[in-house]
This record gives C-alpha cells, structure tokens and sequence, in this order.
C-alpha cells in the first residue's frame, strides 16, 4: 500500500512538472507570436517609408537632371 501511495504521489509530481512546463511552453510561443507579429509589421513599415523615399528620391533627380539638361542647352547655346 505504501508503495502505492510513493507512486502515485511520484505520478502526481511529475503530472504537475509537466502541466507547469506546457503552461511555461504556451507562454513562451503566445510571447514569440507577439514579437513576431510586431516586427512583422515594423518591417512592413519600414519598407512602405523606404518606397515613399526612393520614389520622392526618384522625382529629386528627375527635377536636377531636366535643370542640368536646360544648362547644357543654355551653354551650347552660348557658344554659338
């Protein structure tokens, strides 16, 4: 009978390890999706602003070549 009772005492230590280990595991996963889930989105962000940017970017030397294309012209001009 003792044994019995070593054993299912043994049984019900264990049963609660692992309980306290599966409840530590889900923490941990809800944790890393949470984490996850945030850069994920700060990625997404970052690159959203980094297309605004080239494009903004892309429009600048647009503008700075036509200018350059007008002072060439204006100089072959001049020296005719």
């Amino acid at each position: 009978m003792t044994s019995r009772l070593g054993l299912i005492s043994s049984l019900s230590i264990q049963i609660r390890k692992v309980a306290a280990h599966w409840k530590q595991m889900r923490r941990l996963k809800l944790e890393y999706e949470k984490l996850a889930s945030e850069k994920k989105c700060e990625v997404s962000d970052l690159s959203r602003e980094n297309g605004f940017v080239w494009s903004q970017l892309k429009c600048m030397e647009s503008g700075f070549t036509d200018k350059l294309k007008k002072k060439e012209d204006e100089i072959a001009q001049a020296n005719v």
